[in-house]
């Protein structure tokens, strides 16, 4: 069993894998999954970035814990945090024929994906809690301009990270879009590939 040390933030853990790299995992309470408040979840390898994301689970935590937010933390099936979910676990998983992806790639990916679900919506709440199949070219469009930072006249000032965060989100829709919820259409086909 690896060695467990806790931090200052709570429900933070660290474990050494058999490579010798050191990962962060978020681990609350028993109770607290059954009830359906937090999951635990896997922080990756960055103390600041799991530091970041413990904090982010305990505040919903103990909103939950004071009725504050009663809504289960999954994400419903079909919607884009569930996609990057089920993305996530599809390049970890064992025995699949896809090309496993290096550590640096992941976190691309990673980082990529949390910016896409926590994605503001004008009318409020989040660009993750839509259904993938809402998304259409337009959308794909915007987004690109979005992860491309275009100035104010509409130029692109970092085409190289619009085209990778395309990719990202191209094989997002292919993987879990296509596989499994069975779009027809890849609103990221046409665009900029990196």
């Amino acid at each position: 069993m690896p060695k467990r040390r806790k931090h200052r933030e709570r429900y933070l853990e660290t474990r050494r894998r058999a490579n010798g790299v050191v990962s962060f995992y978020y681990c609350p309470p028993s109770k607290d999954v059954k009830a359906g408040f937090v999951t635990r979840a896997a922080l990756g390898t960055d103390f600041a970035g799991a530091i970041a994301k413990a904090r982010r689970y305990n505040e919903i935590l103990d909103a939950r814990r004071r009725g504050e937010d009663s809504a289960p933390c999954t994400p419903s099936r079909g919607s884009i945090a569930w996609g990057a979910q089920r993305f996530r676990a599809s390049w970890q998983a064992p025995g699949t024929r896809r090309k496993r992806l290096s550590e640096s790639a992941r976190k691309d990916y990673d980082s990529y994906l949390a910016r896409l679900v926590d994605l503001p919506l004008k009318g409020g709440g989040r660009l993750g809690d839509l259904p993938m199949s809402a998304l259409t070219a337009q959308h794909a469009q915007r987004l690109y301009e979005i992860f491309g930072k275009a100035d104010a006249e509409g130029r692109l000032t970092a085409r190289r990270a619009g085209g990778y965060a395309m990719t990202v989100f191209r094989r997002l829709w292919t993987v879990i879009g296509k596989a499994e919820l069975k779009l027809a259409d890849n609103p990221f086909a046409g665009l900029p590939r990196r």
